[in-house]
């Protein structure tokens, strides 16, 4: 064992309930071999050269009642003093100690405390009396934990400030923040409402280019359809016209034809029913005269006709094509 002390010895100081570890230059508490033998509840560790006590030493002999660490060099006890639940006697007379925990407060089962001869704190001192027996023992025990609660107390409350202002302090930076949010979310819709305005007039305005376009599309194919119809009724004035002057050429033919032809019948029936009439016989010596002539000149006319008639035919062509027809 570190302590130097064996389970044996250690059983062999053990009388009842009482543990008598005094005197024999302990330096580390053997806390496990002490554990081992869970009826001693008075465990005397006084007169050693205890330093300071195991991290598990409350927590694990939270069961004792009694005891003694006078004449040591404890500089301080663990802030876990008052896991010792059921301790109700605590000897530490003659060691280094200027202060305690301030979780001594909560040791609710401690009747004895003697801390005389300690180097201990000038207003602890006063706390602590002189403990020059039982009576002023207790009486330090009761002083010190109630002098201790009130500093836990103080302690509490200037905890409880600092956690306060430490709230208030974040609820500050929280209200800042919540109050930046607030701005940045203004400031996002602000810069959304003017995108979409920007985003709206823009679409007007693209709409209002393609009305005019619309517009302009329709006046242009107006005007082609109103071009289209004039040049189409020109077209057809202009055949309606070709077609009157080919008409009223044919007809002016036909007429002096049929008047030539009428009136030879007419002249021919009159001078057989008066042979003796003088224009008669001129008119049979004239015909007799230029018949022959006529013969050939009629040869002649009709060839002339023949060149009219396919004229006409080849200027009607013509304007029928360039009408489209």
């Amino acid at each position: 064992m570190s302590s130097g002390i064996s389970l044996k010895e250690i059983r062999d100081k053990v009388e009842g309930n009482e543990m008598d570890l005094s005197l024999m230059q302990i330096t580390k508490v053997p806390v496990k071999e002490i554990l081992s033998i869970a009826k001693a509840t008075s465990v005397d560790l006084s007169c050693n050269q205890i330093i300071r006590l195991p991290e598990n030493f409350c927590s694990t002999l939270h069961y004792l009642i009694k005891l003694d660490l006078s004449k040591n060099l404890l500089e301080e006890l663990p802030h876990d003093i008052y896991k010792l639940s059921a301790l109700q006697h605590l000897d530490l007379y003659d060691n280094k100690l200027t202060t305690l925990p301030v979780d001594i407060s909560r040791m609710k089962t401690l009747k004895y405390l003697d801390l005389k001869d300690n180097p201990l704190d000038p207003v602890l001192v006063k706390i602590v009396g002189g403990c020059l027996d039982d009576k002023e023992c207790k009486k330090c025990a009761t002083q010190v934990i109630a002098h201790f609660k009130v500093l836990s107390s103080d302690m509490e409350r200037k905890r409880q400030e600092v956690l306060k202002r430490d709230r208030e302090k974040q609820a500050l930076i929280k209200q800042a923040e919540e109050e930046e949010e607030r701005k940045k979310n203004i400031e996002r819709k602000k810069a959304k409402k003017v995108e979409k305005e920007a985003r709206r007039k823009r679409w007007e305005e693209i709409q209002r280019v393609k009305e005019i376009e619309t517009k302009k599309r329709k006046r242009t194919d107006e005007s082609s359809s109103e071009s289209e119809r004039d040049s189409s009724d020109d077209r057809k004035k202009d055949l309606s016209k070709s077609k009157s002057w080919l008409l009223s050429f044919w007809g002016v033919l036909l007429m002096s034809i049929l008047a030539v032809f009428a009136s030879a019948i007419g002249i021919r029936l009159y001078c057989q029913e008066n042979e003796a009439n003088e224009e008669c016989i001129l008119v049979r010596d004239w015909t007799n005269n230029y018949k022959e002539a006529t013969r050939e000149h009629l040869g002649a006319f009709v060839q002339n006709a023949k060149q009219i008639v396919n004229f006409g035919l080849a200027k009607l062509s013509g304007v029928a094509k360039n009408l489209g027809y």
